[in-house]
């Protein structure tokens, strides 16, 4: 493969109390009638939440599997864990208001290998 090829990623579509239809509406994702799809997860390699690529050599493969088995894929990264999640968001209703973890503590506290820190780019909103 390439060494500039682009992976494209089949999403995980999460159904949320406050999802709309943006995501079907605007964006194009089968997301069937009447859902309520708050996020789409177009790049993902959380346990049970793993974005698979669409096409190409690696069809059918999870991110996670990627990382773990073709690293030179992505530039020699050394993290146990793949480091990034992007979502889009369609938040037809309100949030609530969230506070996460820093690295330190989702190691020492959770188990995990990451805290969360966020950056949000609005794409539209009234």
């Amino acid at each position: 493969m390439e060494k500039n090829t682009i992976l494209f990623m089949r999403p995980v579509l999460k159904e949320k109390i406050w999802g709309g239809n943006r995501l079907s509406r605007d964006y194009g994702y089968d997301v069937g009638e009447n859902s309520r799809i708050g996020e789409c997860w177009g790049i993902s390699a959380v346990p049970g939440s793993e974005t698979c690529v669409a096409e190409g050599p690696f069809e059918g493969k999870t991110l996670a599997q990627l990382w773990s088995e073709d690293r030179e894929l992505f530039g020699g990264l050394n993290y146990e864990q793949f480091p990034l999640m992007v979502k889009i968001i369609d938040a037809a209703g309100d949030l609530s208001i969230q506070v996460h973890p820093d690295d330190s503590y989702a190691r020492r506290v959770e188990g995990k290998p990451f805290g969360k820190t966020e950056c949000w780019y609005i794409l539209d909103c009234d």
